[in-house]
């Protein structure tokens, strides 16, 4: 049983993003070929908030703080990472507690197809994220309108 969160989109992130996150220790992934039944071109990015990109085999990591080797906290990273899916036009965002029922043997959109659905904007989508309003709903696929630049987060 785990947290998963996706991001969908109709076009691919360019690959320096994925590589700034990792960077920056986030995992963020981009996991389409193991959506079996992944449609229309979309491109699936799993994202962990709580895991801890490691690069390096030579990385130490601080046991007593882990999440000190991130130098771009979580609120501004779910900013950037927000803004950058902006560019690629509208998208999806969903996420849910996996307990090995809901994604079966690799067919997600099967699973997100019956999902309630909710159009949001990306601010709506980045304020829930980081606590400044009410927190995102597990198991809601949310429908992101890119309705311009996200706002400050102040």
């Amino acid at each position: 049983m785990g947290f998963f969160s996706y991001f969908i989109s109709k076009k691919s992130l360019p690959d320096e993003v994925i590589r700034k996150a990792h960077d920056e220790h986030y995992s963020l992934s981009d996991v389409t070929k193991f959506v079996n039944d992944a449609g229309n071109g979309l491109k699936f990015y799993s994202f962990n908030p709580a895991a801890i990109y490691i690069s390096s085999p030579d990385f130490i990591l601080n046991a007593k703080n882990p999440y000190d080797c991130r130098k771009l906290p979580l609120n501004e990273f779910y900013k950037w990472i927000i803004e950058e899916f902006s560019k690629t036009g509208n998208f999806q965002y969903i996420q849910f507690f996996e307990d090995y029922t809901k994604i079966v043997d690799g067919y997600s959109e099967v699973y997100f197809k019956k999902c309630r659905k909710e159009d949001i904007t990306s601010s709506r989508l980045l304020e829930g994220l980081t606590g400044l309003s009410e927190p995102l709903r597990d198991d809601v696929l949310y429908n992101v309108i890119v309705t311009g630049k996200v706002p400050q987060n102040d």
